[in-house]
């Protein structure tokens, strides 16, 4: 079983946070910021972006909302010069309808709609809230 985790997007200084806890009754989360606890209103949320479960190839955990560069190979040595063909793509990390956390990149990218549990060829390089580091 997977760990049920989140990050948070807070309006007010445009950051993201580990939520350590999520109150439904009162519409908050709990936040964590150098050992100060603070409540926050659903309200002063921008985006709650859940764990999937899952490290990319450097062992960095893997969030819905995670813009990620996939390298994959297609063809199997079958060509007309008998060659694989190795890309790289970027995609968003985003809930899909049929395989859950799915591979989201521009229209015709070739993994769009994949499941994510494509082991050691995921790297996470941003969010779509964040400039990439």
């Amino acid at each position: 079983m997977r760990e049920i985790k989140f990050r948070a997007k807070i309006i007010r200084d445009a950051k993201l946070y580990d939520v350590e806890a999520i109150d439904f009754l009162n519409l908050k989360i709990l936040r964590n910021v150098s050992g100060s606890h603070e409540w926050i209103s659903f309200a002063n949320v921008k985006s709650l972006m859940q764990f999937t479960g899952l490290m990319d190839k450097n062992g960095k955990e893997i969030y819905a909302g995670d813009l990620v560069i996939v390298m994959f190979t297609w063809g199997n040595g079958d060509d007309l010069y008998g060659q694989d063909h190795p890309e790289i793509d970027e995609y968003q990390i985003v809930w899909g309808n049929s395989h859950g956390f799915e591979l989201n990149g521009k229209p015709g990218s070739p993994l769009n709609g994949a499941p994510i549990h494509i082991g050691d060829t995921i790297e996470v390089v941003g969010n779509i809230y964040e400039s990439r580091s």
